[in-house]
């Protein structure tokens, strides 16, 4: 039973997405989906059947989990597979910038630009500005200045190396400008559902892995949102 625990299949279906995302990037989520998700069912069906353990809140839970952390992650090697498509098509060359060394694997520096961005500017101006609160349900900390100054300091951070890597002539400022904004919002949506998760749960962080800093989820919440989103707004424009 214990070799059929949920939480074993769930990190092992956890590691078959990932590598499914490593070894295929350019392969669609369909895929993954069809590997591990009939096999996670039916082996925790043997569970249900065997021990009488909860079924659908327990396997909810899981895969929204493995969609959630495992998912998005995957998205790092669909950057770095995305950029190397890009390049050899010609639609973008990184020749004009300061940067121009084609192994820095330049898209995948923009989900953390975003991240890192939007959270350091947003304590700086939430600290000094912030008095009307965003979400005092969810996050009580955050406030409404906090997410307006994010949004601009990740928004200039996404100007700044796009300029260095000379791919302001290859795609419009505007165009980057909105994907800062919105890259920026969505981000800060994922720090904010961790926090329903943990308030939900009666949790003060996600893990103690990190000591005082929480769970490795603290640390990476806006990063996993940024990363499809950065995905996406590639493929796009």
């Amino acid at each position: 039973d214990k070799l059929l625990s949920l939480p074993k299949l769930a990190e092992l279906a956890g590691l078959m997405v990932i590598w499914a995302s490593w070894a295929k990037p350019d392969g669609s989520l369909e895929i993954i989906l069809a590997i591990f998700l009939p096999a996670l069912f039916i082996m925790q069906l043997f569970v249900r059947a065997r021990t009488g353990e909860a079924y659908l809140h327990d396997i909810g839970q899981v895969i929204l989990g493995i969609l959630y952390v495992c998912g998005f992650l995957g998205f790092l090697f669909r950057l770095r597979y995305l950029e190397t498509v890009l390049v050899d098509t010609g639609v973008v060359s990184f020749a004009h910038g300061f940067l121009k060394n084609p192994d820095m694997m330049h898209l995948t520096v923009f989900p953390v630009l975003i991240s890192w961005g939007f959270d350091t500017c947003a304590l700086m101006s939430g600290k000094f500005f912030g008095k009307e609160k965003l979400a005092p349900k969810i996050s009580p900390k955050k406030s409404i200045m906090g997410l307006v100054g994010g949004i601009v300091g990740c928004t200039v951070c996404v100007l700044v190396y796009s300029w260095l890597i000379g791919l302001i002539p290859d795609i419009a400022v505007w165009k980057l400008v909105l994907y800062g904004i919105l890259g920026g919002t969505i981000s800060h949506m994922g720090d904010l559902t961790v926090s329903a998760l943990k308030r939900e749960s009666g949790l003060k962080d996600s893990g103690r892995l990190l000591g005082p800093h929480g769970g490795l989820l603290d640390r990476i919440d806006a990063f996993l949102f940024a990363l499809p989103v950065t995905y996406i707004f590639f493929l796009m424009v």
